[in-house]
């Protein structure tokens, strides 16, 4: 049993994070800053993630001897998915960002450096609740790139709790029948 899960959990992971890391790849080639994308970012890793999160419970269960699947099993399987689908985005990110192309990381930051600079200009009564625009620059350091890793895992596991408790609501007879 524990095979199974494991099998699925890596292979579907996998997919997920390949995916993530070739939207990054294409987000670099075509030279687009990845923080004014930040909000597509976020959809498409919702919608890669969420999709092999739900689509591995099912494949875990048809593999199953009696075809199902504990709820603890169910949550575990959906945060690894997202776990490894989302680290290997960071990591191909940070390679992209501090490996192959360390200018392309300078003019990002540098591009929203100088936006906050002028909307700081032009909207001086928000300049208190943008905050410092030096902090943008931290972002050139690698280690203030390592905090996603840990905010990735928290993340992680809600999700998985939340879609293995969904998915786990699909261990019905009636599917059990269907399964075999």
């Amino acid at each position: 049993m524990k095979e199974i899960i494991q099998k699925t959990l890596l292979k579907n992971g996998l997919y997920a994070g390949a995916i993530l890391a070739a939207y990054f790849l294409i987000l670099y080639l075509f030279g687009a800053n990845y923080f004014t994308f930040a909000i597509v970012s976020f959809i498409v890793e919702a919608v890669v993630l969420l999709t092999w999160m739900f689509l591995s419970i099912p494949q875990a269960r048809k593999m199953m001897e009696d075809r199902k699947i504990k709820t603890g099993q169910a949550m575990f399987l959906a945060g690894g998915i997202m776990f490894i689908g989302l680290f290997c985005y960071q990591a191909m990110k940070l390679i992209v960002l501090f490996v192959i192309d360390t200018e392309y990381n300078l003019f990002c930051v540098n591009e929203v450096y100088m936006q906050s600079l002028q909307v700081i200009k032009e909207y001086p009564q928000y300049a208190d609740k943008m905050g410092n625009p030096e902090d943008i620059k931290k972002l050139l350091n690698f280690e203030s790139n390592l905090l996603p890793f840990a905010i990735y895992l928290g993340k992680s596991v809600i999700a998985g709790v939340l879609v293995g408790l969904i998915a786990k609501k699909k261990d019905k007879p009636e599917d059990s029948l269907i399964a075999q």
